[in-house]
């Protein structure tokens, strides 16, 4: 059960923009890198892709 909850938490934060897991993606033209969260799939535009965000 515990699981179960821990992860309804973890989906509620996603949607809430209080936590996410992100995940570095490389663009399929090679053009870039950006980064995606795991769980929900928003995109983080505010990473400007050195690690770092603004």
């Amino acid at each position: 059960m515990l699981r179960t909850e821990n992860a309804m938490l973890q989906a509620i934060m996603c949607k809430l923009n209080l936590h996410h897991r992100w995940h570095v993606e490389s663009a399929e033209d090679g053009s870039g890198r950006y980064r995606r969260c795991t769980r929900c799939g928003k995109y983080d535009r505010d990473w400007d892709g050195s690690g770092f965000m603004h």
